[in-house]
């Protein structure tokens, strides 16, 4: 559920949660829930919310056995984030994903040595092709590959934004992949557009007595 801050995502979740388990003709276990959040502190809230409002169910019939029950099975319910959902699969079914039972998560350092090993096998592989040798040395003046690197990763960084990334990325280059694509791209504008800036800033300059080779280089 998306919603501003405050606006009461968590009292709605949690209202919604207990219709689910006393529906009156078909009831759902408080430990069948899965409810997942940003953050633990969110799962937190919510699990509290949700417990006091069976309280309140239950002081209003205090005879009701499945009540007490749902207060109890709800401390098992998966109310948690996505990554904490995701490391309780994996260590409940460790077998079936031929993965050792004694697994850990990586750590920041780790994910980091991988990313970079991973982009170290990728521009290897890339090298064969003639188009990425010449981006590469565009980008790091055939001097080192780190810029071309860091660009690749930008764009990976990107993409992992999108909810579908692998159809936006087929839609980015699809200008690019038609004959004369770049004059259908968004960067041709801007390019002429900055360039008839700097050409009218210039013209000024030369009519207002500048000489032409005080102008900074990056600005022509």
């Amino acid at each position: 559920m998306s919603a501003a801050a405050g606006s009461g995502k968590t009292a709605v979740l949690a209202e919604r949660a207990v219709r689910l388990i006393t529906d009156p003709d078909r009831p759902v276990d408080a430990d069948r829930l899965l409810i997942v959040t940003f953050t633990n502190a969110a799962a937190a809230e919510l699990r509290a919310r949700i417990g006091e409002k069976l309280l309140a169910e239950l002081r209003a019939a205090p005879g009701e056995l499945r009540l007490h029950r749902q207060r109890m099975l709800l401390q098992r319910a998966s109310i948690c984030t996505i990554d904490a959902f995701c490391l309780k699969l994996l260590q409940q079914y460790f077998q079936a994903l031929d993965i050792p039972p004694d697994f850990t998560t990586a750590d920041a350092g780790t994910l980091a040595d991988l990313r970079e090993a991973a982009l170290g096998e990728t521009l290897e592989a890339a090298y064969q092709d003639p188009d990425f040798c010449a981006f590469a040395d565009l980008y790091g003046k055939s001097r080192t590959d780190n810029a071309a690197g860091g660009a690749v990763l930008q764009v990976y960084d990107f993409l992992r934004s999108l909810p579908e990334y692998g159809a936006a990325l087929d839609a980015f280059l699809a200008p690019w992949q038609a004959e004369n694509g770049f004059d259908g791209t968004a960067w041709r504008r801007l390019l002429t557009e900055s360039c008839e800036r700097l050409a009218r800033d210039a013209e000024r300059l030369y009519a207002g007595g500048v000489a032409p080779f005080k102008l900074k280089v990056e600005e022509l």
